[in-house]
């Protein structure tokens, strides 16, 4: 059995921080970030570095934080993120989590 694919697009993990308890200032930055990796990168491996990696690369914002800003903003970057696998498909399965968000 494949190991399903844990690749994240950029723009899902934005719509993922919506949903954590950020400042608007710390998530209108962290977006900034990945708006300048966003032109090297559409995508990261899920748990692992990868995302972090690529802020210290190709993110000025990043690479000029402040070490408390920027270990605040690499916890942020590598947070876990959990998959689930639901036996339906897409369509139905879209509109269970709508409704099941809570």
């Amino acid at each position: 059995m494949n190991a399903p694919d844990q690749t994240v697009t950029l723009e899902d993990f934005a719509d993922l921080l919506a949903d954590e308890e950020l400042t608007p200032e710390a998530l209108e930055d962290i977006l900034a970030v990945l708006a300048e990796i966003k032109p090297h990168a559409t995508s990261f491996q899920a748990n692992s570095p990868e995302l972090v990696q690529l802020a210290t690369l190709y993110s000025h914002k990043f690479q000029t934080l402040t070490t408390g800003r920027k270990t605040f903003f690499s916890s942020v970057l590598s947070m876990p993120i959990f998959f689930m696998t639901l036996p339906m498909d897409e369509e139905n399965a879209s509109k269970w989590m709508k409704e099941n968000k809570s």
